[in-house]
């Protein structure tokens, strides 16, 4: 019994089970005309195509983004009673008309309406979830409703009543979305894609060894949560299997992206074909490979290229060597030409005008200077990034290249820098010089067309030769003279011609021959040195020797005027017979003059000797203009003496007796020794004639004197001095002298001025001087032997008066000195005759009286 209970319990469940299902099957939804039933059951009362009739678990094609319409259910038999349909609805579905946009088309989105109920609702395609490539703040919402939308499900709830016997039941049919317009429609043109399908994202380009991923926004798979499944994603287009790495391809779970590693990089076309109901035949695997013999007509694709490499170029002319140098680049081997890619040329400064030739030929023609560059090629292939590549064009090192730097450089200096110009750096330089003996030293990096050269103090002077080469494949050279100046000359003083005479203190005229010689320079081969001479003004060269002579000696003749000199010489390099500009510095040799005799003009007017003026000068005749004078006289003869110029001066010289005298006169000029000294030695003799003395009066000696022809009388002198001096003199007329009185006599003379000279005569016989005396006349006067003349006051200051009494023809007078220089005459009249000559220097002074034929001096002092 239990087991029939249980059987009959099983056969029950059974039994209302397929009555139900039986019942679901025959119940049918109508769709709207543009939508297309794809699968379902005929027998049930299905109907495939536009607008046709679906079933419990058909397929609905749907057209996105503006399919939908109104969808009735149906049933088939009289069993059915259905007034209580209900519609709920999941994915991009909704049963609002999407097509009415409202203002706010954001909230809206975001509300679909997912229920209804009733025998008939209106359900559309619908973008239930916005994903973030389709936020309407970045789109219009025209463009926003056009976006791809995934797929949906519709279940429909109704009531089944079979007799006494009612319960709920379902039916359900998938939604798949129909996209318009794909590329295989045209595959050869890329650029026709769905504007409602979303583009294949990834990297533009793909390298060999690196993994990359692409992959399409997520049309068929946003509506994960309504676990209602995916649509479909087909890729092709992918590398060939062997041309990936293994292990390294792989999809998402809903296929809408791919990954893998290309082992090989090649241009690639990507495609990617969405949704199951997109092609000709429903395919028979969801993917993600396509099934062969299906056409899919929703897809997008892109284009991968590969990032380009250098390609393989024959360049021809790559040496520049002229301004209108042509270059030709070409493509050869593999890579070749490829017409996909994009290329450019440029060059900086734009120093260079390209012409394309053939596809894969470029023509060059340089502009301006024939500086070498850097050509550059960038290779674009589409969105990839741009491959780069630098060609270096060299260039010949030929002219218009220069050398540049100094041409003169000094032995031990700091280095001097050398580049080529205009800048040739792309080359490679080797630099040299010829003959060896400089330092080079290369740039390196940036400064590979530099070089810094010093040349060591023990190099030889003269010419070098640098030479700058280009290295492969420009192989030339080019070249810059460079003179090492020559050091300062040292002049050696150790040569002395003759003895006594060295090159530093000569012979100003009339000397030998000096030779003077400096240090000798080493000269690079096959150079040759030289010697400037600066020779002093009056100087003359010596037999034998030139000027610029090629050893370094010079003789010379000294001369000139100067009062020293300098002899110079400058060291000379001439190389192949052109003398080089670099030039020692010039050094000079100061000369000096030895000192010379001094010649003495004769002495006169010392052949007596007397008291000579306050000054005696002397002249030498042959006075140089060089060195000093010195005077070194006899000290008993001046209280000193100088020289000025060609003029000795003798201070105070005083010669009282006759005899013998010498002055030496020194002539000095620094180191040049010895000194040159003139002895001037002379006599002071008696005069050939004399005083005669002619005995003693009753009351007085005389002493007469008869002047010699030219002889002019000054004064008479009584023991060296004034006859005041030396006792009362008598009387005086001219040349007549009568003294009187008891002091001592031990000598008495005249002076006389003889040709401008004065001569002391002395009288060779000295009286006894009798006792008697002559009366002296008041302090205010003297009368003697020219009776009734009287001079006062006397002394005086040279205002003073003669007082005649009488006279009968005429009477004079004359003031003279003691040298006979004669101060005034006058003529006298009876009575005061008043005398002026103030400012006359003090000293002792003569009045020659002459009255009615009588001669008489008398003295006068002047205070």
């Amino acid at each position: 019994m239990k087991n029939f209970k249980h059987f009959f319990k099983t056969q029950l469940a059974v039994a209302f089970v397929l009555l139900s299902v039986n019942f679901g099957f025959a119940q049918v939804v109508s769709v709207p005309s543009n939508c297309n039933v794809i699968v379902t059951n005929t027998l049930l009362g299905g109907v495939y195509g536009l607008g046709g009739k679906v079933t419990d678990g058909g397929i609905v094609g749907m057209p996105d983004p503006t399919g939908g319409g109104t969808f009735t259910f149906g049933a088939f038999g009289t069993n059915i009673i259905g007034p209580a349909v209900g519609w709920t609805i999941k994915g991009d579905l909704s049963t609002v008309n999407a097509l009415s946009i409202p203002l706010d088309p954001l909230s809206y989105y975001n509300a679909a309406t997912q229920t209804a109920s009733g025998v008939s609702t209106n359900i559309v395609t619908y973008n239930k979830k916005l994903r973030p490539s389709e936020n309407v703040s970045t789109q219009s919402p025209n463009n926003v409703a056009a976006w791809a939308r995934s797929k949906g499900r519709v279940t429909v709830g109704f009531t089944i009543v079979n007799g006494s016997f009612s319960c709920g039941n379902t039916m359900t049919f998938e939604v798949f979305k129909i996209f318009p317009g794909s590329v295989q429609l045209n595959p050869a043109n890329i650029l026709i894609q769905p504007t409602n399908l979303p583009k294949i994202v990834g990297p533009d380009c793909i390298v060999a060894g690196q993994p990359v991923t692409f992959s399409v926004d997520q049309v068929a798979s946003d509506n994960a949560n309504d676990a209602i499944g995916f649509d479909s994603y087909y890729w092709s287009g992918l590398p060939l299997s062997g041309n990936i790495a293994l292990n390294s391809l792989y999809y998402s779970a809903d296929n809408s992206s791919v990954t893998f590693t290309p082992t090989v990089a090649t241009p690639l076309t990507l495609i990617c074909c969405l949704g199951k109901l997109n092609a000709n035949i429903i395919p028979s695997g969801s993917g993600p490979d396509p099934v062969l013999g299906t056409l899919y007509n929703a897809c997008v694709s892109k284009k991968v290229g590969i990032l380009p490499t250098q390609p393989n170029l024959s360049i021809t002319g790559l040496c520049v060597d002229t301004s209108n140098s042509v270059l030709n680049f070409n493509f050869i081997g593999t890579p070749i030409y490829d017409n996909t890619l994009n290329y450019v040329w440029t060059n900086p400064g734009n120093l260079w005008s390209i012409t394309p030739g053939t596809p894969g030929t470029w023509n060059f023609n340089k502009n301006g200077d024939n500086n070498p560059g850097i050509l550059t090629l960038t290779i674009t292939n589409g969105g990839c990034a741009p491959a780069i590549f630098n060609y270096n064009i060299k260039r010949s090192f030929v002219a218009p290249l220069t050398i540049t730097g100094a041409n003169c450089i000094v032995q031990g200096a700091p280095a001097s820098n050398y580049a080529l110009s205009p800048v040739a750096n792309l080359n490679a330089v080797t630099w040299t010089s010829s003959p060896a003996g400089l330092t080079l030293t290369a740039g390196t990096g940036s400064q590979i067309n530099t070089v810094n050269i010093v040349a060591p103090t023990t190099s030889a002077v003269g010419r070098y030769t640098l030479t700058a080469t280009s290295l492969a494949p420009c192989e030339s050279s080019i070249n810059y003279t460079i003179d090492v100046q020559p050091p300062t000359p040292l002049f050696t003083t150790t040569l002395t011609t003759p003895v006594g005479t060295s090159q530093s203190c000569v012979l100003r005229t009339g000397g030998p021959t000096v030779i003077y010689t400096c240090k000798p320079i080493v000269v690079a081969s096959p150079g040759v040195a030289s010697y400037l001479w600066g020779i002093p003004a009056g100087w003359g060269i010596a037999a034998g020797y030139t000027n610029p002579s090629t050893t370094p000696s010079i003789g010379l003749i000294p001369g000139g005027t100067a009062a020293s000199v300098q002899v110079a010489v400058t060291a000379r390099v001439t190389n192949a017979g052109v003398l080089s500009t670099c030039q020692s510095n010039t050094t000079g040799f100061n000369v000096n003059y030895n000192p010379v005799a001094p010649a003495i003009a004769a002495i006169t007017c010392w052949n007596t000797s007397m008291p000579m003026p306050a000054t005696k000068t002397l002249t030498i005749t042959n006075v140089q203009n060089y060195g000093s004078y010195t005077v070194t006289p006899n000290a008993s003869l001046f209280s000193g003496a100088s020289v000025s110029g060609g003029t000795i001066t003798l201070n105070n010289p005083v010669f009282l007796n006759t005899g013998t005298y010498s002055i030496v006169v020194n002539h000095n000029n620094g180191t040049c020794t010895p000194i040159a000294s003139t002895t001037l030695t002379f006599s002071v003799t008696a005069a050939a004639s004399s005083v005669a003395y002619a005995g003693a009066t009753a009351f007085a000696d005389n002493y007469t004197y008869s002047l010699l022809l030219g002889e002019t009388f000054v004064a008479w002198q009584v023991n060296n001095a004034t006859l005041t001096a030396n006792g009362t003199t008598v009387g005086i007329l001219g040349t007549q002298l009568s003294l009187a009185g008891t002091s001592a006599i031990s000598n008495v003379s005249v002076i006389v001025s003889s040709g401008g000279c004065l001569k002391r005569i002395y009288s060779p016989t000295i009286g006894t001087r009798g006792a008697a005396r002559q009366a002296s006349a008041s302090s205010g006067g003297t009368k003697d032997a020219i009776r009734g003349v009287t001079i006062y006051p006397n002394p005086n200051n040279g205002n003073f008066s003669i007082k005649l009494e009488n006279f009968t023809e005429s009477a004079t007078a004359s003031l003279v000195d003691i040298t006979g220089k004669v101060f005034g005459t006058y003529t006298l009249k009876k009575g005061d005759n008043k005398i002026e000559n103030a400012g006359l220097a003090s000293g002792n002074y003569f009045i020659q009286l002459t009255v009615d034929g009588k001669t008489e001096t008398r003295k006068i002092i002047i205070k």
